[in-house]
C-alpha cells in the first residue's frame, strides 16, 4: 500500500470457500487504520460508503518467477444494504492469526480476490492460475506454459465464453 509492504509474511493460500482476505490481525489493524476504516464488535472494519480506497498489490510467486497482483480498491470495499437504504460498506479483509502447527502465518486469498482475478484449480496437477477480467493474454502466460493436452485446451475455451457472455 502506497508503495510499501504492509506485511513480513510471505506465505499465503487461495480458498474459494473463504469470503474475504484474511491476514495477520496486526498487518489488517494497520491497513484499516490507514484507509481510516473503524473496528466493529464483530472484527471486521468498518469505512464510510463514500471513501475511496487504494489499490493493492499483492506479489506472488518466489525468487525470480514473482507477479504482481492489482485488486482495485472499489473491489475490496463490500458494501450491504437493508431495504435497498440503509447501507453499511466494510473491508474485504478480516484479522485471523494463524499458529505455526497449523503452518501459520499466512495469508488467504478468498472471494474478495477472486472478483478480480479468475483463478482455475487444476487438482490432477496440484497447480493453479490466474487470469485478469478483462482477458489481457498476460494473464495467461503461466497457463500457456503449461503442458498443452485437451483438459487446458477446453478450460481455455470455457475461459473465453465466460468473458464474452459475462
Amino acid at each position: 500500500m502506497n508503495d510499501e509492504s504492509i506485511t513480513t509474511v510471505t506465505k499465503a493460500i487461495v480458498d474459494s470457500g473463504t469470503s474475504t482476505i484474511v491476514g495477520p490481525t496486526a498487518d489488517v489493524a494497520n491497513v484499516a487504520k490507514a484507509v481510516g476504516a473503524t473496528e466493529a464488535e464483530s472484527g471486521e472494519y468498518t469505512v464510510s460508503c463514500d471513501t475511496t480506497l487504494p489499490d493493492l498489490y499483492f506479489t506472488l510467486g518466489s525468487g525470480s518467477q514473482t507477479r504482481q497482483f492489482r485488486l482495485a480498491g472499489d473491489t475490496w470495499k463490500v458494501k450491504t444494504c437493508e431495504l435497498d437504504v440503509i447501507c453499511t460498506c466494510i473491508l474485504g479483509m478480516i484479522g485471523m492469526d494463524i499458529p505455526p502447527a497449523d503452518d501459520g502465518p499466512f495469508w488467504i486469498l478468498g472471494d474478495v480476490f477472486m472478483r478480480d482475478w479468475y483463478v482455475f484449480f487444476f487438482f490432477s496437477f496440484v497447480l493453479f492460475s490466474f487470469c485478469d477480467l478483462t482477458f489481457n493474454h498476460k494473464g495467461l502466460d503461466i497457463f500457456l506454459k503449461i503442458k498443452k493436452n485437451t483438459i487446458f485446451i477446453s478450460i481455455i475455451n470455457l475461459f473465453i465464453q465466460l468473458k464474452f457472455h459475462y
